[in-house]
């Protein structure tokens, strides 16, 4: 748990008991959270699949930090590199251009896959078919 706090991974800690809950409440403060209620086991990245950020490659450590980031609202952008925050801002700015899905994907073809869709854009193929701009 403490490791989970300090690489920013334990946005929240939920506990099941009172002894559970006083040490978590010890390490990582308000952040621990009781609850009874049924725990989602899936890891399909909920709210990164319904943000722009979807579209962006990123390691696995990243998607689950982003996840839970997004799903608490709060800023992922700290957890970008350059090259995926310029990315993003071109996905923001066309968000209807075709974007492939990069959840679930390892980086390396995520990123060939973007590097395919801009490709496809310069030698004109697909015409009719929506495309990212440069």
């Amino acid at each position: 748990m403490k490791r989970a706090a300090e690489a920013q991974c334990a946005v929240k800690i939920l506990t099941r008991d009172d002894a559970q809950q006083e040490t978590a409440a010890r390490i990582v403060g308000d952040r621990a959270v009781r609850s009874d209620g049924e725990i989602r086991t899936d890891d399909d990245k909920y709210y990164l699949s319904r943000t722009p950020l979807s579209h962006v490659p990123l390691t696995p450590l990243q998607a689950a930090r982003v996840n839970a980031i997004v799903g608490t609202k709060g800023d992922p952008l700290p957890l970008l590199t350059p090259a995926q925050r310029a990315l993003l801002e071109r996905i923001r700015a066309e968000p209807d251009a075709g974007w492939p899905d990069a959840i679930g994907v390892g980086l390396r073809e995520a990123w060939q896959r973007i590097a395919e869709t801009e490709e496809i854009e310069e030698t004109g193929e697909e015409e009719g078919s929506p495309r990212p701009r440069r």
